[in-house]
């Protein structure tokens, strides 16, 4: 029987269809997600388990849905229909053999690379280089579509002719954020993780007027009076302002998602979304914001099905995410 199925050649409507179905259970999985606290997770996909049921995929993210044919390595049942040397499998996954925090960003590869590395990318590994030589070892496991990264312990990867069974514990690690935690603070972060270092003012830190060197003296940070920060003094300048995406949820969405950031400075702040041709299709935000967590609303009801790209402008800083939309 299952050699049957395996013949059977689905129509274009039929893999739609199921493609569709696949990502709908994935989003609303998503929505019972605990948030990256560190909790474990147990999951295991038993030798010659139906990989098409949803038990027997361990579901990541809304696009990021892992399991294992009988025969094959990993693939993200979510995006592709099987596995494949040629794309990478599993798509929208990197891969590092160490833990999260001993990992290198240039230590991320595919799954294949990553175990065929025998121990490298920042460790682990015992030299081997199937993925059988994963089992008791923690690698980490990045998805770049969501900056979410996991420790992931292989418990269990059977052989390739085995019936494609493997099992593990993953845990979300939570990024640690470095930044002033003190509320009374010109640069206060209520995002912070770390301690970093903080700028103190009068209390008008927004319109750099009696803002201080750090000693407590009081000096003119505008003398201009153009609203943009000038040195605080002969051996204390601001450096170019920084900001952090905190979250874009939901991502897939529909028709409508919240994008929420920090900065560290006040800062004029340009959010910009195109789409896959580099056009400009809408300006959501162009003005100074004050230090602290913003969010923006974005409603795409009046654009079509697609992938769009968002830009955030803050000093000199830029970053860019990809969004979703789906109908």
């Amino acid at each position: 029987m299952l050699s049957c199925i395996s013949h059977y050649k689905l129509s274009t409507t039929q893999r739609n269809l199921i493609k569709l179905t696949l990502l709908t259970i994935g989003i609303l999985s998503s929505l019972l997600m605990a948030e990256c606290d560190g909790t474990t997770i147990t999951f295991e996909k038993a030798a010659y388990a139906d990989w098409t049921l949803s038990e027997n995929q361990d579901s990541l993210a809304p696009t990021v849905i892992i399991t294992r044919k009988d025969i094959q390595s990993l693939f993200n049942i979510a995006q592709e229909e099987a596995y494949s040397g040629n794309s990478g499998s599993p798509i929208g996954t990197l891969w590092a053999r160490s833990t999260t925090a001993d990992a290198d960003p240039t230590d991320y590869v595919n799954f294949v690379s990553m175990h065929s590395s025998g121990g490298g990318g920042g460790g682990g590994g015992d030299g081997n280089t199937g993925p059988q030589s994963l089992v008791g070892e923690t690698v980490s496991l990045y998805l770049p579509d969501y900056n979410i990264y996991f420790d992931v312990e292989f418990t269990l990867y059977g052989g390739g002719n085995s019936g494609g069974a493997f099992a593990w514990e993953r845990s979300c690690v939570k990024e640690e954020i470095v930044g002033c935690q003190v509320a009374t603070a010109c640069n206060y972060n209520d995002s912070a993780t770390l301690a970093g270092d903080c700028t103190y003012t009068d209390g008008i830190c927004e319109s750099c007027s009696g803002e201080t060197d750090g000693s407590g003296t009081v000096v003119d940070n505008d003398a201009d009076d153009d609203g943009v920060c000038d040195e605080l003094s002969s051996n204390f300048t601001i450096e170019p302002s920084n900001f952090s995406i905190v979250s874009i949820y939901p991502n897939p969405f529909n028709p409508s998602t919240t994008i929420s950031f920090t900065l560290d400075q006040f800062s004029n702040v340009e959010m910009q979304i195109y789409n896959l041709r580099g056009e400009l299709i809408e300006n959501l935000l162009n003005e100074r914001l004050n230090v602290g967590r913003h969010s923006i609303l974005w409603n795409a009801d009046s654009y079509s099905v697609g992938t769009y790209l968002l830009q955030i402008k803050a000093g000199h800083q830029v970053d860019t995410r990809k969004l979703v939309l789906i109908k």
